[in-house]
């Protein structure tokens, strides 16, 4: 057991290291132009948490109508460890976008992006190394201090960590739990909050990102 503790605390010491050294890589700016196409990744695991399947989803921004889906499916090496969910999911997930024919404009992840202690959630790293716009949105908070936005669609109010605004917790539909939406990279808060709020049906979570869930789920099936 000494052995086993020893190895994830130094696993843990490298991994966030690396992910320090990121942070000089990440770019908040406002996209290039009006984004047509969205994605949405999310990943599922079987029971024992050691194989995993990863899907990306691509919708059309202006109808939600799905143009492309890719799953890929395999074992996982790195265990769970809070703040390194990334080093995780990551190869999964790269795995499946190798497949994908129709790159988005913006992608959006389940999980955070800055709403991280290092600001550098699944969604930031992925952006960061696909080189390309991505938003965390998350079900939960992950760190940082707010209060609840009113009980109307699109209310929200700031999730903060110290003085440093790293996300908002957003009221995507009325009377609901609000979600956690954060910069990614290669986009503003603002657009990040606008493009969620547009992919937004009958469900709190969006479209791009539940397809991807409801896809995820049933590859695990197969497989485990």
């Amino acid at each position: 057991m000494e052995q086993d503790s020893s190895s994830t605390s130094s696993l843990y010491s490298k991994l966030t290291l690396f992910q320090e050294k990121l942070q000089n890589k990440l770019h908040i700016t406002e996209l290039p132009h009006p984004p047509k196409i969205v994605g949405g990744v999310d990943v599922s695991y079987c029971k024992n948490r050691k194989f995993g399947c990863a899907t990306i989803s691509i919708v059309d921004l202006s109808t939600l109508q799905l143009l492309e889906l890719q799953t890929a499916c395999n074992h996982v090496k790195i265990p769970y460890i809070p703040g390194l969910l990334a080093f995780r999911e990551l190869p999964l997930i790269l795995q499946a976008w190798k497949k994908i024919q129709h790159h988005p404009d913006v992608l959006l992840v389940d999980g955070q992006g800055l709403i991280h202690p290092r600001r550098m959630g699944l969604a930031t790293h992925l952006g960061i190394l696909l080189e390309i716009p991505t938003i965390g949105v998350a079900k939960s908070k992950f760190i940082g201090q707010y209060t609840l936005p009113g009980p109307e669609q699109g209310e929200y109010t700031f999730v903060k960590d110290n003085s440093d605004i790293i996300g908002v917790s957003l009221r995507t539909k009325p009377h609901t739990k609000p979600i956690y939406v954060s910069i990614g990279n290669l986009i503003t808060l603002e657009e990040a909050i606008t493009i969620v709020l547009r992919t937004i049906r009958s469900r709190k979570l969006p479209i791009p990102i539940i397809i991807a869930d409801e896809e995820s789920r049933k590859a695990v099936k197969l497989h485990c």
